[in-house]
C-alpha cells in the first residue's frame, strides 16, 4: 500500500506525540499537551504520512508572518519534522515536506521558513540558507562596567509586559525584522523559567534582553 500524506486529525495526537519524543526527546505527556492545548503550535497545523494504517511519519507547518525591510509577508513556519526510527530511510519526510509546501502554496503562503537539520536534504526540497543565529557566551568578569548605565538595569516585572511586547513589534518593523509571534505564542516565550529578561530604562522602556545566567557567564 502506498503512505498516504494528509492533515493531522485530533486522533493522531498521541502517534505525533511519540514520533516526537523519538526524533526529539522529551516526554509523551508534555509533546499531547502542547498539540491539544495549543500556544506555539497544535495538532490543527499539523500533517501526517499514514503507512499501513499507523502514523510513520509527522510535521508542523504554523501560518505566521515575517516581517522583512520593514513589510510583513505571509509564510509557513516549519517545525518538528521527523519520523518513526523504524520507517527512516523510506522517503517519507521529503514525501511529507513536498505536500506541506504545495498546500501553503495553495493557501497563499509562497515563503517557508524552518532550522534545518541538514542543509542538503532540505536544499533538495527548493530551500536555501538565508540568514544565521549567532549564540553568544560572554564572562561577566570581562563586562566593562557603567554605573549609571546599571543603574537604568533592572529586572522585568509583570507590569512590563505591554511596554516590551511594544518593544519587540516596533522591532519587527523598523529594526532586523524576523518573525512575528502572535498572542499565545508570546505568552509562552515570555518569561520563561530558565532565562532571565532585564530591561534598560531611564523614564520608559528603551530595551530589553533575554539571556541564561550559567557560570558566570552570560548566553545570550
Amino acid at each position: 500500500m502506498a503512505p498516504l500524506v494528509r492533515r493531522m486529525t485530533e486522533a493522531d495526537i498521541a502517534d505525533v506525540a511519540q514520533i516526537q519524543v523519538e526524533a526529539f526527546g522529551g516526554n509523551v505527556d508534555s509533546r499531547m499537551r502542547r498539540l491539544s492545548e495549543g500556544g506555539r503550535y497544535a495538532w490543527q497545523d499539523g500533517w501526517v504520512v499514514e503507512m499501513d494504517g499507523a502514523v510513520a511519519a509527522a510535521a508542523i507547518s504554523i501560518p505566521a508572518t515575517w516581517w522583512f525591510a520593514g513589510a510583513p509577508h505571509p509564510v509557513s513556519a516549519i517545525s518538528a519534522v521527523g519520523v518513526r526510527a523504524v520507517a527512516r530511510r523510506r522517503g517519507f519526510a521529503s514525501e511529507l515536506m513536498r505536500a506541506v509546501l504545495q498546500a501553503d502554496g495553495e493557501l497563499g503562503r509562497p515563503f517557508s521558513l524552518l532550522y534545518p537539520f541538514q542543509h542538503g536534504f532540505y536544499r533538495r526540497l527548493g530551500y536555501a540558507t538565508v540568514g544565521f543565529t549567532h549564540f553568544y557566551r560572554l564572562p561577566t568578569a570581562q563586562l566593562p562596567d557603567n554605573r549609571l548605565l546599571r543603574e537604568r538595569v533592572r529586572m522585568v516585572q509583570p507590569a512590563d509586559y505591554q511596554a516590551v511586547y511594544e518593544l519587540y513589534r516596533w522591532s519587527l518593523a523598523h529594526g532586523a525584522g524576523g518573525l512575528e509571534r502572535n498572542a499565545a505564542q508570546w505568552n509562552d516565550r515570555w518569561i520563561s523559567g530558565d532565562e532571565r529578561w532585564v530591561i534598560y530604562a531611564a523614564d520608559d522602556v528603551e530595551g530589553y534582553l533575554v539571556y541564561q545566567p550559567i557560570e558566570r557567564q552570560l548566553n545570550i
